[in-house]
Formats: C-alpha cells, sequence, structure tokens
C-alpha cells in the first residue's frame, strides 16, 4: 500500500519535561486545532509532525496524540541536541509524506492561533505563486498581545535584517516570528545547513534568497494573537529579557555575514 501524501505537512517540536506548564496547554491546543483543520479542509489534505525530545515527560507524546489524532504523527527524536537538529529531523521525516507539490510548514507548538492562518500561507506555494512564505504579524495584533521587550527586541531585528535585505512595505520579512513554509522541492536548503538554534530557521532561505534571484519569497499579513499566557509571563522578567537578547546576537550577525559580509562587524 502506498503510503498517503499530503498537500501540507505542518511541523514541530516538544520539549516538555513538566506536564504542567502552561506552554503544554498551547501545545494541546496547536494539536487540536491541526486535528480541526485537517478534518474540516476540503481542498488541501493536511497532517501535523512533531519531533519529540526524548527529556520531555513520558506522558508528552500520548497527550499531544489524543488531541491531535489521527491527523498528528509524534516521533521519537533519534540525534540528541538542540533546535536545530530536531528541525532537521521534522523536514526529513516530512518529506516522505508531503506530496511532491506539497508545502512544509514550520511552526513553535505554543504558537496555536497560527493554525487558523495555515492555508492563507501555505496557498501561495501551492498555486505556485511563490516558494517560500514568511508569515507578518499585523502589527496592532502583535504590539497587544506579545511582552512589551519581545515586541521592541523583534521589531528592532526585523527592521535590522530587511534593511540589510532591502525589503519594505508589503515586501517586509517577519524574520523574528518564527513560522516559515516552503515548497517540499526546497527541503534540501535546511537540512544542509547545521546550525542549532534559531538561525537553523532562518539562516537557509536568506542564504538562498543570496544565491537566486529567482527565488519566490514572499511576505503574508496575518492578523495573529499570542497566547495571553505568554505575555503574562514574560513582561517584566529579566530571563525573557536575556533570551530575546540571546536571540538577537544569534541571528543578526549570521544574516548580516551571509547578505554583507564585507562590512559586517561582530559585535565584540
Amino acid at each position: 500500500m502506498c503510503q498517503k501524501k499530503y498537500d501540507l505537512v505542518i511541523i514541530s517540536m516538544a520539549f516538555y519535561p513538566d506536564m504542567e506548564a502552561k506552554r503544554v496547554d498551547c501545545a494541546r491546543k496547536t494539536c487540536a486545532a491541526v486535528h480541526q483543520l485537517a478534518s474540516t479542509s476540503n481542498d488541501y489534505s493536511v497532517h501535523m509532525v512533531i519531533i519529540n525530545d526524548e527529556n520531555s515527560h513520558p506522558f508528552i507524546k500520548g497527550e499531544l496524540q489524543q488531541h491531535g489524532n489521527e491527523s498528528l504523527t509524534v516521533v521519537a527524536q533519534k540525534n540528541p541536541g538542540m533546535k536545530g537538529i530536531a528541525l532537521r529531523e521534522a523536514i526529513s521525516f516530512a518529506q516522505n509524506i508531503c506530496a511532491q507539490s506539497g508545502v512544509i510548514a514550520f511552526l513553535e507548538l505554543e504558537k496555536s492561533n497560527f493554525i487558523s492562518h495555515a492555508k492563507t500561507c501555505a496557498t501561495p506555494i501551492l498555486r505556485n505563486e511563490a516558494d517560500i512564505v514568511i508569515p507578518r504579524r499585523s502589527d496592532p495584533f502583535f504590539a497587544s498581545t506579545y511582552a512589551k521587550e519581545q515586541y521592541h527586541s523583534e521589531t528592532f531585528g526585523n527592521m535590522y535584517i530587511n534593511n540589510l535585505l532591502n525589503r519594505q512595505g508589503d515586501a517586509f520579512l517577519d524574520i523574528y516570528f518564527g513560522p516559515f513554509l516552503f515548497s517540499r522541492k526546497l527541503a534540501t536548503l535546511w537540512l544542509a545547513y547545521e546550525g542549532n538554534l534559531w538561525d537553523a530557521q532562518i539562516v537557509p532561505y536568506i542564504r538562498a534568497m543570496q544565491s537566486n534571484s529567482d527565488l519566490r519569497v514572499i511576505s503574508v499579513s496575518i492578523e495573529y494573537l499570542h497566547d495571553e499566557y505568554q505575555k503574562e509571563e514574560e513582561q517584566g522578567s529579566v530571563e525573557y529579557c536575556q533570551k530575546r537578547l540571546l536571540q538577537l546576537f544569534n541571528i543578526v550577525p549570521k544574516i548580516h555575514a551571509e547578505v554583507s559580509p564585507s562590512n559586517f562587524k561582530p559585535p565584540s
């Protein structure tokens, strides 16, 4: 029997040592939302793949599977390591169940509201109008549903990178949002990159944009609503401010080095 192929394969990773963490509630919502989308979609077939870290709570796999039902496959991470390794394992698995002309979409598992926008973002690729889609948060929703510190740090990071890329207006890429979608045929861009953190998501498509002027990378604006608990937990937190700095220093220097290495001065 031939394995079913899906038009849209959504991928993510799970690292939840604590079953009681609020992030687990967000993950449950995401899995349930994918099942709802897959069950009601008449034009595109949808499936989700989650790579589960070996240090997640033993009950996490069953908990997520229960909410995602037959629309979800939870796979144990084969090679221990950080985010980049799990991302590449997810893409590799997704390749095998994604239709030749299909789309692979990544999101962090806590971003449950993104599922309601997934088909909108995937459609340009499925219609052969784009190769890569970077969803862009509508600014009023971004500003009101995120912690202030995250809003400002990610706005700065995005402006820095888009100035480098000379992309403004509707072409502006919301690099720091996280989710991205690409044609299955481009999977090797991510599989060939060895980064371990957030750069593993972003540098592959930036590198491809620099080497292939015909690559169609577009921005799609969505009215994304961040989960309330994350704003409550992160706003005013020095720990999360440190995370935002780490994200800036992980992503911006690597992209600057890709786009304009001659005038790049790494931060000391």
